[in-house]
This record gives C-alpha cells, sequence and structure tokens, in this order.
C-alpha cells in the first residue's frame, strides 16, 4: 500500500512442510508544516506455522507464532488469479525464495 506519504509492504512465506516466515515496513515521510521534516521506518515479522480452515463458513489462514499467539485472515480468491484477499486486502501471489 503507498499513498499520503505512507508506504507498508507485507510478505508472508507460506512453506509446503506447513511453516510460515512473514515480514514487511512501513514508512512515513512528511515534509514542512507544523511539525516540520520527519521521516520513520518499522520493521517487523515473524515465523511459526499455518493452516487454513473454516469459521462461520468462511475460509481463514491460521497463522500460529512461535511465542504461541495467532493470527486469523479471511481468505478468498481474487478475481484476476494472480493474488488473493486476506481480511479484503489484495496481495499477490508468487514463488517463494525463503522456502526450499
Amino acid at each position: 500500500y503507498t499513498g499520503s506519504g505512507y508506504s507498508e509492504k507485507k510478505t508472508f512465506d507460506l512453506c509446503s512442510n506447513g511453516t510460515f516466515l512473514s515480514g514487511g515496513d512501513t514508512s512515513a515521510n512528511s515534509s514542512g508544516g507544523f511539525g516540520g521534516d520527519f521521516s520513520a521506518v518499522t520493521q517487523g515479522g515473524g515465523s511459526g506455522t499455518w493452516r487454513t480452515g473454516s469459521e462461520g463458513g468462511q475460509v481463514v489462514l491460521i497463522f500460529t507464532f512461535r511465542n504461541g499467539s495467532t493470527s486469523r485472515f479471511s481468505l478468498a480468491a481474487a478475481p484476476n488469479g494472480t493474488s488473493v484477499l486476506l481480511n479484503g486486502k489484495k496481495y499477490f501471489v508468487q514463488a517463494s525464495p525463503s522456502c526450499r
């Protein structure tokens, strides 16, 4: 996502052995105004196991992180066939260089 001086990138590497790696970064830039100039970048990610399931008649993607916490995303195929929708946001699909 990019807009209004804000940029966000998230990645999920889903490996066939049931493990995942997630990563991403968020950056913000602003110039002028009352607050002056600023720039910030944050990075985050994690790893663990993944699986799909069904909740309330909807397909979900479930991540279980190494620390035991979980995240759930609604999962749907996007009409163009080259992406999926996770919680309604489009993610492009490609082979992962991280999974071997």
